[in-house]
């Protein structure tokens, strides 16, 4: 059963990487809360104009900004799904960090993914202005 949902942010995020030649990354964040739960859901998309690091080499980066954003309430947790491939298929990654804030990845499917955004089509075309 699929519980509807509401995207509260949609908008290219910048980050920033110290010691990467290119380190100014974007992505596309999409946030959105599933009615009567309150862990929100944050779907982080690979700009195909990113010219930085990837969402997968800069997650220990990203997510500082993310929680720092003033519409996302983390005070419950997040879940953070990595989205990649939006021209050729997608790629959807479920990322949990452990006790120490390293990342880890589980593949899911689109039909895993959509029952945590009330089943958005997240390969929609990202936007790509900032």
């Amino acid at each position: 059963m699929t519980i509807a949902s509401e995207l509260i942010v949609d908008e290219v995020l910048e980050f920033h990487v110290v010691g990467w030649a290119y380190p100014d990354g974007r992505c596309q964040i999409r946030v959105y809360v599933r009615h009567g739960v309150v862990t929100p859901t944050v779907v982080l998309t690979e700009l195909p104009d990113n010219a930085g690091p990837s969402i997968t080499n800069a997650i220990e980066h990203i997510m500082p900004v993310v929680r720092a954003h003033p519409l996302v309430d983390s005070s419950h947790g997040l879940v953070v799904i990595e989205h990649y491939g939006w021209a050729t298929g997608p790629s959807l990654s479920l990322v949990t960090f452990d006790s120490v804030g390293a990342p880890r990845w589980r593949a899911l499917t689109v039909e895993q993914a959509a029952v945590f955004v009330g089943g958005a089509n997240l390969d929609e075309t990202p936007e790509m202005s900032a």
